[in-house]
């Protein structure tokens, strides 16, 4: 019996470049909508393998968390859930060797008044291929299939007043191959996605600065959701400091808390 690989490929993760399918262009769409508005796009899928591929497409909604989990669930059931405003077709195609083909999609906000950022996901992924007995020519023995699925997040912002609050989960100071890093844990507790700029300030025992480390990274922070931002102190020299980390998503949202970081060995 073949053994399957699985693996879900979203915005964070790189894409296998041997994989038999592949989602062209961006893995996140997202739309700004008024109550009642819709709007459409396409996905395109393309098949790398030299036969026919047959990929299905279904929906699901999707949490992620700042330890690296990723949350699944059934489409429609979290509270900022779209799934149910989307429609797609097809839901299941062959594509030609080499060849790409598009999955179409609408997203239909409801005629109400709601406020901050809603999604789901369109999972998109091979169907394993046919067992030896049915495709002889791949030889006996056991049959290694990569099944690649990719996580499309789709994305909707509705107007009015939503609230926008981050803050800072866990701090920890960690040492890696070498280097000093500084693990802060910022969670979105509000109603609006928010891509955040993270740094802290620090200040010797004198008060005197000690210069800003910033995080090398660009994260989209979905509401419910949290992300680890790794600032490297490797070049401070060992003694005592104090930290003003700030999380800066623009306009209103700011926020900003204080640290006690011990660097001596």
């Amino acid at each position: 019996m073949p053994a399957t690989l699985l693996a879900l490929l979203l915005t964070s993760v790189h894409v296998a470049a041997a994989a038999e399918i592949s989602v062209v262009g961006s893995l996140v769409r997202e739309a700004a909508l008024d109550p009642g508005e819709r709007t459409e796009g396409v996905i395109l899928v393309r098949n790398n393998d030299d036969i026919p591929r047959e990929i299905v497409v279904h929906q699901s909604d999707y949490l992620f968390h700042a330890d690296g989990r990723n949350d699944f669930a059934p489409a429609g059931s979290l509270s900022r859930s779209n799934a149910d405003w989307v429609s797609f077709n097809p839901a299941q195609v062959m594509v030609p060797p080499h060849e790409t083909v598009p999955v179409y999609y609408a997203i239909q906000a409801p005629d109400q008044a709601l406020s901050g950022s809603y999604w789901s996901l369109l999972l998109v992924e091979a169907l394993p291929l046919p067992t030896p007995d049915e495709l002889p020519q791949l030889g006996r023995g056991v049959q290694i299939q990569t099944v690649v699925r990719y996580g499309v997040e789709l994305i909707s912002d509705l107007g009015g007043e939503a609230d926008g609050l981050l803050a800072f989960e866990s701090v920890a100071l960690r040492r890696e191959d070498g280097r000093t890093l500084l693990a802060l844990d910022v969670a979105n507790k509000g109603e609006l996605q928010a891509r955040p700029r993270v740094w802290i300030d620090l200040f010797g025992a004198d008060g005197a600065s000690a210069g800003r480390v910033t995080a090398d990274q660009d994260s989209r922070l979905l509401p419910g959701c949290s992300t680890r931002f790794l600032l490297d102190l490797s070049t401070l020299p060992p003694a005592s400091y104090t930290g003003l980390a700030i999380a800066d998503a623009g306009g209103d949202m700011v926020f900003g808390a204080d640290y006690q970081l011990d660097l001596r060995p």
